[in-house]
């Protein structure tokens, strides 16, 4: 009867945590696939970038770089961003000094040998805050790109 009762027992902590595990995994309050992915960076470059639609320039590793957004930096619609340069692969997100924003992170798509590009959408900031950091990680290579965004 005791044994019946511990498997039971077991048996629920075990589902409990499994639905939680499962939670949060789904909600970005665990990121399990960057559990085995810890890749060393090699180079951070912080560079100010007001306006992305003028595009930014920067370099790594002898090799030059240009993003640029279709339109304005907005809460209001998606931020489109295109890359020029060479990668093998790259990701952004976007995130705010001092604040944990969540989970928001894009793989661009090479659209050809030397240009890359994604759809974003900028996290809600219930402050209104409009100073943004978008990160680009390019191979082992990150890049942190202070910009504004409209009101």
């Amino acid at each position: 009867m005791k044994d019946k009762m511990l498997k039971r027992a077991l048996l629920r902590v075990a589902a409990v945590l499994l639905i939680a595990f499962g939670a949060g995994w789904h909600y970005g309050w665990i990121r399990p696939l960057n559990w085995f992915n810890h890749q060393q960076v090699n180079t951070i470059v912080t560079q100010q970038c007001d306006d992305l639609v003028a595009g930014c320039r920067f370099k790594l590793e002898n090799h030059e770089y240009l993003l640029k957004s279709k339109a304005p930096v907005s809460t209001k619609a998606p931020v489109e961003l295109v890359l020029s340069g060479q990668a093998d692969e790259v990701h952004a997100e976007w995130a705010m000094a001092g604040m944990e924003m969540g989970s928001n992170r894009y793989a661009l798509r090479r659209s050809d040998a030397q240009h890359w590009q994604t759809s974003t959408i900028l996290p809600i900031c219930s402050q209104k805050r409009q100073d943004w950091q978008l990160t680009l990680d390019i191979g082992r290579n990150r890049v942190v790109l202070l910009t504004r965004s409209q009101p």
